[in-house]
């Protein structure tokens, strides 16, 4: 294991104790060769608030500063996923259940719909009809996340 993937490990590691029995989870730790560490963290039932996300830092940056090989070299931000990310962890997908989402499928197409259920690695959305004909039904579809290329919440304006 490279040192840059020991780091990652080791924050996930801690990041993990520090949300047990808590709202919180972490949705992705990345940490590049510059020393740029960014932490996308989230919450279960609300969204993550800035003054979190700062507690998150401090307790983070605490960690760092005692690794003598790394407190002089980095640079650390955490924030929450924001809205046009892609979802990457169950717990995103769980929190996103009844609201709109943009699937788009390996092979190109995409699905707008509302996500109604998440379980074993399958999505369920309900895709409304493109026209407003009355006598067309909603489309259900069953998508694999092998078949997903991405998943972003959808916005409607």
């Amino acid at each position: 294991m490279d040192n840059l993937t020991q780091i990652k490990a080791n924050i996930e590691d801690q990041l993990q104790a520090y949300f047990n029995n808590t709202d919180f989870f972490i949705v992705e730790v990345q940490v590049l060769a510059t020393g740029k560490i960014t932490v996308f963290a989230d919450k279960k039932t609300s969204n993550i608030s800035i003054d979190e996300c700062v507690n998150i830092s401090r307790f983070l940056a605490n960690y760092l500063d005692e690794i003598p090989e790394i407190a002089d070299w980095y640079s650390l931000d955490v924030s929450s996923p924001g809205m046009s990310l892609p979802l990457k962890v169950e717990q995103q997908y769980i929190k996103q259940i009844g609201k709109p989402v943009e699937v788009v499928m390996k092979d190109g197409r995409k699905i707008i719909g509302n996500l109604t259920a998440f379980e074993n690695d399958t999505l369920s959305v309900v895709e409304e009809p493109k026209k407003k004909n009355k006598t067309e039904e909603n489309i259900e579809h069953q998508i694999n996340l092998n078949d997903i290329k991405s998943v972003i919440k959808h916005f409607k304006f």
